[in-house]
């Protein structure tokens, strides 16, 4: 049984530790993925205005997405990192009273 409960902490704390380091990387994979602009071609009634306020506002959209991503990211890999000292604990705990 400690065996057990220090396995699963040692994996949560490993994936609460991925999702911290590749909180920032995730976020704006996603955000950039989703924000992709509608550029209307010059041959069917775009201007060069429209196609540039398009790729501006899409960028701006994807900062801010980024940001809102990565923090949600940030704080399930704390939470997890944090959750998983309980089971490591309880198995040591349980190890060293045996």
């Amino acid at each position: 049984m400690a065996i057990w409960l220090i396995v699963i902490g040692v994996v949560a704390f490993a994936l609460g530790l991925v999702a911290l380091l590749l909180a920032e990387a995730v976020a704006a994979r996603l955000a950039t993925v989703g924000n992709r602009p509608e550029l209307t071609p010059v041959a069917r009634g775009g201007t060069s205005h429209d196609r540039m306020e398009a790729l501006i506002e899409s960028q701006t959209t994807a900062r801010r997405q980024r940001r809102v991503l990565a923090r949600a990211v940030r704080r399930i890999g704390m939470a997890l990192t944090v959750i998983a000292m309980l089971p490591l604990a309880g198995g040591v705990i349980i190890l060293l009273s045996q």
